[in-house]
């Protein structure tokens, strides 16, 4: 009775921790479900969050180029306002200039008839110099008759009056003549000073559309380099939804987790100085999905100019998982810009055999931690275009256990021996 309760107990705490390992590996899988889409979300908001400022930044662009149109529109007004006042300007001017003319033409002919006044003048005097001479007594024995005596007395008086007259009359004239002159002269130079003044005013206001038009340039610039930053990001943010559905169908698909199948016919070990010639009797499984795109080996190989090369790559678009070939402890992470990029380094004791996986270019830090556990086909990182690449892709190589004591995560450029994957992982 009590082996029975225990046994019901043991099945008990049986089913137990395999309820709690399923429930904790659904829990694992939802939240690795929810950190790759958190990732995509996490630059979707960033995206969306430059397109909002993008946006922002056309919106006050194009209203600081609605003013910029209004002030120049203004200016030009202003422009051709002045320029109709300069024209009026100047036509006063050449009027004033011509009523000066024609003053001074009058000036110069009423000088002439003073001139002949002068001259009758002095005609004048002179006669009546001649006739103060002749004494009253001459002057009417000399006449016909005492009538033309008075007569002649009285003609030189009148002649001598009227010449006075007449010459007092033509410099009231001249004067006249001469003050509205002075009068026009100072018309004309206040018209100068005010064209004067309307030619500055003219070249400020010029000055200031060219200055206008120079921001106005600047803005449309500016407006062009936005839309552009606009279009970019629109292109990314479908880039983004293309990369999201691209790993979404992946994850999809059930990944490799039972042992790996070795390939048919694989290759023998070569003589390259970097490649560890042992075996590896553990089912590995094929770390990615994806087009192989550089083999192991010694130049002359099937690599980027014929350099040599410690591992695979495998090619695929970025965010294509990448798969623990084999379960082990993860053994190293970080970051090479020159080389690896973003790496992760897992341990393997198998069979007791020891041996390490090196998985290259991710396109971010992987989410495990060093020290963690994982197991074949957990989901490691994923593939990325970081470090010294000419596309995405992952590298993977297999070191020997020479890694203990070198510490080298290379072998072609390392201290460490490698293994040829494709003599264990059919690709």
């Amino acid at each position: 009775m009590k082996f029975k309760i225990k046994t019901k107990f043991y099945l008990f705490l049986h089913c137990l921790f395999l309820f709690l390992f399923l429930f904790s590996l659904t829990i694992n899988l939802i939240l690795v479900q929810a950190n790759w889409r958190t990732k995509y979300d996490q630059q979707k908001q960033e995206i969306n969050s430059q397109m909002d400022r993008v946006r922002s930044e056309l919106d006050t662009t194009k209203q600081k180029m609605a003013d910029l149109r209004s002030i120049k529109s203004s200016l030009k007004e202003q422009i051709a306002q002045v320029k109709l006042e300069i024209k009026s300007l100047e036509q006063l001017a050449a009027e004033i200039e011509l009523a000066i003319d024609q003053i001074n033409s009058q000036i110069i002919v009423k000088e002439e008839e003073l001139d002949n006044l002068e001259d009758q003048m002095r005609r004048l005097l002179r006669e009546i110099q001649i006739q103060q001479k002749i004494s009253p007594i001459e002057l009417v024995l000399t006449s016909q008759s005492l009538g033309e005596a008075i007569s002649r007395v009285y003609n030189l008086s009148a002649l001598q009056v009227r010449v006075g007259e007449i010459k007092q009359e033509v410099m009231i004239t001249k004067n006249e003549l001469e003050k509205n002159k002075a009068k026009l002269e100072e018309s004309k130079k206040a018209l100068e000073e005010s064209k004067a003044l309307a030619d500055s005013k003219k070249s400020g206001l010029e000055a200031l559309l060219i200055q206008t038009e120079g921001e106005e340039s600047k803005y449309q610039e500016w407006l062009r380099a936005l839309r552009d930053q606009e279009r970019q990001l629109k292109a990314r943010e479908a880039e983004i939804q293309k990369e999201m559905e691209a790993e979404e169908k992946i994850r999809n698909t059930p990944p490799p987790v039972t042992g790996g199948t070795p390939p048919a016919n694989p290759p023998a070990p070569g003589n390259c100085w970097f490649e560890d010639g042992g075996s590896i009797s553990a089912n590995l499984i094929k770390p990615t999905q994806g087009a192989i795109t550089g083999t192991f080996g010694c130049p002359p190989s099937l690599y980027l100019a014929g350099l040599p090369h410690d591992g695979i790559d495998i090619a695929n678009s970025v965010g294509t998982p990448i798969y623990a070939a084999a379960s082990g402890v993860i053994e190293r992470k970080g970051f090479e810009p020159g080389g690896y990029g973003y790496f992760v380094i897992i341990k393997h004791n198998i069979n007791g055999e020891r041996f390490y996986s090196l998985y290259a270019h991710l396109s971010e830090p992987s989410n495990r931690s060093v020290g963690e556990v994982v197991s074949q086909g957990d989901v490691i990182g994923s593939m990325g275009n970081t470090g010294w690449t000419t596309g995405p892709h992952l590298h993977f190589s297999l070191l020997s256990s020479t890694y203990e004591t070198t510490g080298s995560a290379g072998c072609a450029w390392g201290a460490s021996k490698c293994y040829n994957p494709a003599r264990f992982i059919r690709f």
